[in-house]
């Protein structure tokens, strides 16, 4: 029993990670006056390629994505995890694989 509430414990806090990784996309300041920038520099989005685009905020970004990226794919083991204890595999009856 302990095992399994520490399980289910350990899946809130993932999911939890990830929606605040997600939310921080959308709500931080910071991140959101970054990709203004890089809006604007690229043309309306048009020429990414641009010279003018700031490397810091090239670099705010990206990190922002693979922090959404990293707590996506904890999660997605997480559940990988719980379902290979469960038993269940996918429909064409091999086992389930995360690489």
């Amino acid at each position: 029993m302990a095992r399994e509430a520490d399980a289910r414990a350990d899946s809130r806090l993932i999911e939890s990670n990830t929606l605040r990784a997600c939310e921080r996309y959308y709500s931080d300041p910071v991140i959101s006056e970054a990709t203004r920038r890089i809006w604007v520099a690229s043309n309306n989005g048009t020429d990414y390629t641009n010279a003018a685009i700031d490397s810091h905020d090239r670099i705010i970004t990206l990190n922002c994505l693979d922090g959404i990226a990293v707590s996506i794919r904890q999660h997605a083991s997480a559940l990988h995890r719980k379902l290979k204890q469960l038993g269940v595999t996918r429909r064409t009856g091999r086992p389930i694989k995360m690489t």
